[in-house]
């Protein structure tokens, strides 16, 4: 590994809490439409759509981040509707809680939700060159896919390319509440205006979620670099966590389409006629390379996509490996159960304990797919759990995840794509608990 370096990021002592929400929809594709090249053993996707809850509790603001897809497909604009009847429908979307604020990542159909529930004191903020493109002179354009009761009647802010003014490693960022404790990324290509943003959770040391929309559709796009290529030997093992051996990196060199390890498997695809799934795709390409740095300061910055199956990967483990801790788990990893328990228990006072914990999770994500529960959360606080040792109804820990005691919980775990014999095993002890 090259030396990684710095990136700037403005200064606060403010902090938001993010909540992320599964809206329980999955988009069915073939891997070579968002991505390419097809990789022996992962040719299709199971994609959630991810919403994420900003709250800063100084200011009692809040904002909603991506709204996922509407919870009736049927009932978008027309346009939208010949898309997703081509593409065979999608499968049901829970119905956003109408005490949200709300800010589009970007406005395609995944993302767009029906701001129309929303109270029309709710504002609805949008990305660079939205207006001119589906407004263009304050009136919207035929067959638009943006139906006009989504901002009739309400603010329709949108934040130009002139309030990009501060800077977060190599994008343009603009401060939200104006406290640096939320930013909005400026980082175009995939769609006209699109959005990322940061979100600070913690101080001294700083600590931050960078959900990034659809800057990408799978990891594999930003994953690995010259600035962390795939290590020599990768442990704990990906394929077996209770392995004492860890795993040879040139496995996975191996099935790399250029037989490397130090650049991304995957690049942004193209639709069945040949288009680009991206509208800019040099811009696109300059966002991902962005992104590349930030992520290889993994210890300092989070990040997770709107259409990540592995954050629901990120839940699965956490319910089995350190909620319900099992003998094995201390032989592999010294000292985890305390670390845990620090976490879980502790104030926010212990943030070395939470680095910790935030990296042994980060790498057991790598090379997992797999379902999700229903919601997760960026904050610390205690943890209960019930007589029987499965979690209780709010499991909490700095990373990101709220696991709700609930059946879905436990068909997440069941409906896992790790086929690996083993996980098996370890799915149907989960549900036997």
């Amino acid at each position: 590994m090259g030396q990684i370096p710095p990136i700037e990021i403005p200064a606060s002592s403010n902090i938001v809490t993010v909540r992320v929400i599964d809206t329980t929809t999955r988009l069915h594709m073939p891997v070579g439409s968002m991505f390419d090249p097809v990789i022996k053993g992962h040719t299709t996707l199971a994609s959630p759509s991810y919403s994420f809850l900003i709250e800063n509790e100084r200011l009692e603001r809040k904002v909603l981040y991506d709204l996922g897809t509407q919870q009736k497909w049927q009932e978008q604009a027309p346009c939208v509707v010949d898309i997703l009847e081509l593409m065979g429908g999608m499968s049901e979307s829970k119905k956003m809680s109408q005490t949200f604020l709300k800010n589009m990542d970007h406005w395609h159909w995944d993302h767009l939700g029906d701001p129309s529930t929303f109270p029309t004191s709710t504002d609805v903020i949008v990305g660079p060159g939205f207006l001119e493109e589906f407004l263009p002179g304050g009136k919207p354009i035929e067959d638009s896919p943006i139906k006009e009761e989504y901002y009739k009647d309400r603010n329709l802010r949108e934040i130009s390319e002139a309030h990009f003014n501060l800077k977060f490693g190599e994008f343009a960022a603009f401060d939200y509440f104006g406290d640096g404790s939320f930013l909005l990324i400026n980082s175009p290509g995939h769609a006209i205006g699109h959005m990322c943003a940061l979100a600070r959770t913690t101080t001294n040391p700083d600590t931050f979620i960078f959900m990034g929309g659809d800057i990408a559709s799978h990891a594999g796009e930003f994953r690995p670099t010259k600035y962390v290529p795939l290590p020599s030997l990768i442990s704990p093992n990906p394929l077996n966590f209770l392995s004492p051996k860890p795993c040879p990196g040139h496995l996975f060199e191996n099935i790399h389409p250029k037989r490397c390890g130090n650049k991304p498997f995957y690049r942004m695809g193209t639709w069945p006629d040949g288009d680009p799934t991206n509208e800019d795709v040099p811009a696109a390409v300059e966002s991902q390379q962005k992104l590349q740095l930030v992520d290889a300061h993994a210890d300092q910055v989070f990040v997770i996509l709107s259409h990540d199956e592995n954050c629901a990967a990120l839940t699965t483990i956490l319910m089995i490996h350190f909620i319900v801790l099992p003998p094995e788990i201390s032989k592999y990893v010294p000292g985890i159960e305390e670390r845990t328990l620090a976490i879980l228990d502790g104030p926010r006072s212990k943030p070395r304990h939470t680095l910790e914990f935030w990296r042994i999770v980060r790498e057991r994500s790598n090379n997992c797919v797999c379902s999700g529960s229903t919601s997760t959360s960026a904050t610390t606080r205690g943890t209960q759990f019930s007589g029987d040792s499965k979690p209780s109804s709010s499991i909490l820990t700095k990373v990101l995840f709220d696991v709700r005691n609930d059946d879905d919980a436990y068909t997440a775990i069941s409906a896992s794509a790790c086929d690996d014999p083993h996980r098996r095993a370890k799915r149907e002890q989960w549900k036997s608990i």
